[in-house]
């Protein structure tokens, strides 16, 4: 038997036995709002993978920003709602029916970025099959959802909870303020206000003036004096404020000064992943393998099986002319994600360099049918129009032209302060050679 814990990182590890399940998922948790997590779930529908959910229909569950739901259904997930006067409050997910994740932690920004939570990994048949009994048991007083319905301001009931509700909404908010997405950062917290009374709605109302001021006054050097938002707790702490700062450096090629925000709250963090896989990518950028693998280590002692991670592990060995070994970890990567398309692409290139071109040809197809998929439901990737240039431009597909456009476009079109400079010399090199 073995059995696992988390109290930190918690999202990583869920994505990761998503991510690793082969036959179905099954889960009730009361509510759920995080669009990642959402991704990870339909990205398994689409691998054929049998996914049941059970969910409290009320305020935070199913208002005009909640998940869109309807995918879900769309590709073959099902959907229970339990009413808002049942209390159902479960927090678990069954994997393969082998594998039990069951805790505090509801499927939320709230429980990620804001509560002390915790999950129980569990790999004992017996206490599995109890909570599978539970799941079928619930399963059965409910109906399936075959058309998902957001509930309107009008139909919100006495069990509304408008402050966990509202402090969602502005976490939710504030991961798109981080990808520069301003515009609808301030939609969700505006039609968020239609839900909830004025007496309730100061938070709400404060970020608003928040995002305002962002808007009307961003310049890349007004990053370093990020405005906090709070309530009881900061929703925007130090880590988030460096964390941010670094990327903004990031995507100006300031490598040296992300790495100074990074390693500031490094003292305080370092069991956070996500800080050392940007450290990493740092090293990368400034060719610094050395330093780039010290960052790599410590992340692969918090989680092995982190596909972004992973990823910077296999460029270092090729940049260290290893090359046999990094096919190894981008093999790896696709058993954890088929649906990471640098993977299969990082190996068409090597396998071409290593002069065999026939498992060139066959990673390359793999990248074009997973690429393809990603770009329907992610079509601003400006990345991966590009790679899917340079897959093209290998197979000497025409096609190559209209997606280095494609990049160029959705580039010209972000606001210059806010554009990853990192993002340019692939498609403008590929524009460069079709001239």
């Amino acid at each position: 038997m073995h059995n696992k814990f988390a109290f930190k990182n918690i999202y990583d590890t869920i994505c990761l036995h998503l991510n690793n399940s082969i036959d179905s998922i099954q889960i009730a948790v009361a509510w759920f709002t995080n669009e990642d997590l959402m991704e990870c779930l339909c990205k398994r529908l689409e691998a054929n993978i049998k996914v049941e959910l059970i969910l409290i229909r009320d305020l935070i569950n199913c208002n005009e920003n909640s998940i869109n739901f309807q995918r879900f259904i769309d590709l073959g997930g099902r959907l229970y709602w339990a009413e808002a006067n049942t209390l159902m409050h479960h927090k678990f997910c069954i994997i393969d029916k082998k594998t039990l994740i069951n805790g505090s932690y509801n499927w939320t920004y709230y429980a990620e970025y804001k509560n002390m939570e915790n999950i129980v990994i569990l790999n004992d048949i017996e206490t599995t099959y109890a909570f599978n009994s539970e799941f079928n048991n619930i399963v059965q007083r409910l109906s399936l959802c075959e058309t998902y319905k957001t509930i309107r301001p009008e139909e919100i009931t006495e069990y509304a909870n408008y402050d966990y509700y509202s402090e969602d909404t502005v976490l939710k908010s504030i991961s798109f303020e981080k990808s520069g997405n301003y515009d609808l950062s301030r939609k969700v917290v505006e039609v968020a206000k239609t839900y909830v009374p004025a007496e309730k709605d100061k938070l709400l109302n404060k970020y608003l003036k928040h995002i305002d001021s962002k808007i009307q006054n961003y310049s890349f050097e007004s990053i370093s004096t990020f405005t906090k938002i709070t309530t009881s707790n900061d929703l925007f702490n130090d880590y988030n404020i460096r964390i941010n700062n670094a990327i903004a450096f990031y995507k100006q090629k300031k490598y040296m000064e992300a790495i100074e925000q990074l390693r500031i709250v490094e003292k305080n963090n370092n069991n956070n992943i996500e800080l050392h896989y940007w450290i990493s990518l740092c090293h990368y950028r400034k060719a610094d393998i050395s330093n780039m693998q010290k960052q790599i280590d410590k992340a692969l002692e918090i989680n092995r099986q982190y596909c972004p991670i992973l990823n910077l592990q296999a460029l270092c060995l090729y940049s260290n002319n290893k090359k046999e070994k990094a096919i190894l970890i981008f093999d790896e990567i696709e058993s954890l994600d088929n649906g990471f398309y640098k993977a299969p692409f990082n190996k068409a290139l090597i396998y071409k360099e290593l002069n065999n071109k026939d498992s060139s040809l066959i990673e390359l197809e793999k990248t074009l049918r997973t690429i393809n998929q990603h770009l329907k439901h992610n079509g601003g990737d400006i990345e991966a129009w590009s790679i899917l240039g340079d897959c093209y431009s290998i197979s000497n597909n025409q096609d190559k032209k209209q997606c280095y456009h494609k990049a160029k476009e959705l580039f010209d079109n972000i606001e210059e302060s806010k554009r990853d400079f990192n993002l340019v010399e692939r498609f403008t090199n590929g524009l460069r050679q079709i001239s």
